[in-house]
């Protein structure tokens, strides 16, 4: 208990110019933060574009395959998978829906 009441005391700033060290000190790290968290932000709407532009080609090409006679089934099977999936991902991540 003793040593760690000793940290804190260590850490207490005792004049004003540790205080305004300390407080520029958290700043810097406060602002690190928001430009990493922001980043982070501007990555995730990309990954959501990119998610979403991948569901539309799915859907074309699912639509597309549906019209050609040749197509062979485990062809369309993968697709129908794809599409599937991509719009179980677009429920979760895009749109928030989560199942129980």
């Amino acid at each position: 208990m003793d040593l760690d009441q000793n940290k804190i005391e260590e850490q207490t700033p005792t004049n004003e110019g540790e205080y305004l060290e300390m407080v520029s000190h958290l700043k810097q790290i406060y602002d690190n933060l928001n430009d990493k968290c922001f980043k982070m932000e501007i990555k995730e709407m990309e990954y959501k574009k990119i998610l979403m532009t991948t569901y539309g080609l799915a859907r074309v090409i699912d639509v597309v395959a549906e019209g050609v006679w040749e197509c062979p089934p485990e062809l369309n099977i993968l697709i129908e998978t794809l599409r599937a999936h991509c719009s179980d991902a677009l429920d979760v991540h895009i749109f928030n829906i989560v199942e129980h």
